[in-house]
């Protein structure tokens, strides 16, 4: 269990997120088209990131009650795109989300300053997820939410600046020219929104690389060596968001880091 004084600068760290995320976009007028501009092919856009952080917190939220209330609740694996889908989020003004942010937060803390010290330790469990399946506490879902909104604050900042704005045309134009190769490996339809990790034990004291799948170092896991084995190294993949794919890498690897020709800014 976390010392409680760490529990409470988590605490403190969530319950400041929507504060945080209103002041790094309050330049940004509702009609401006920064919202729905595209630095990064492969990651959300400003509206897409404000409606997954109040659509998530909806997610969170549910998980975290169903485990103070129920014995091992389960909790299957989904995407941040389906649940897009049902909320309409993508679409979504951005003051929307982040009043449904703002309000699920508030909702979200007023739980867990209610639980009992026990309750903390508290277990449901994932199940269909690539990665995170098994076992997962209250405590470490609270960790996870700080870390999750972390992530995306840090990418709202870095897609207001000025040069990540000017690089939505040349990395537009490199994803659309990579998504007409799409192919079929395995019985999965691999495309340009999709990943692969590259774990390596060999070079570098170990380390894993995150690929776009369509990326020509990565060709849907097979590498620029297909049939080498794994002497060296494996793949790990395909996952459906960048997010789950760093998270691959981390659990290989101490080191990682984002391919310079896929992933690049």
């Amino acid at each position: 269990m976390l010392p409680p004084f760490v529990r409470e600068y988590a605490l403190t760290a969530l319950t400041g997120t929507p504060d945080v995320l209103e002041r790094l976009l309050a330049g940004v007028a509702p009609d401006d088209p920064v919202w729905d501009r595209r630095p990064d092919p492969a990651r959300f856009t400003l509206r897409q990131i404000v409606g997954h952080l109040a659509d998530w917190n909806g997610v969170f939220l549910g998980r975290i009650a169903l485990t103070r209330d129920e014995e091992g609740p389960h909790f299957p694996a989904r995407s941040p795109e389906d649940v897009a889908r049902e909320s309409g989020s993508f679409g979504a003004a951005p003051a929307d989300s982040l009043a449904r942010f703002r309000a699920g937060r508030a909702e979200m803390a007023l739980i867990l300053r209610t639980l009992e010290p026990p309750q903390w330790e508290r277990v449901g469990f994932i199940v269909g997820h690539p990665i995170a399946s098994g076992a997962i506490s209250i405590e470490a879902w609270i960790m996870q939410i700080v870390g999750h909104d972390g992530y995306h604050l840090r990418q709202v900042a870095e897609w207001l600046r000025p040069d990540r704005q000017n690089d939505v045309d040349r990395k537009s134009a490199e994803v659309n020219s990579a998504s007409s190769s799409d192919a079929v490996l395995g019985g999965i339809r691999e495309t340009s929104m999709s990943y692969h990790v590259y774990e390596n034990w060999r070079a570098q004291g170990h380390y894993a690389k995150v690929h776009l799948s369509h990326c020509g170092q990565c060709k849907n896991g097979q590498g620029t060596h297909p049939g080498a084995g794994n002497s060296n190294g494996k793949w790990h993949g395909p996952f459906v968001s960048l997010n789950e794919a760093t998270v691959a890498a981390h659990k290989a690897s101490r080191i990682v880091s984002n391919c310079q020709h896929c992933l690049k800014g």
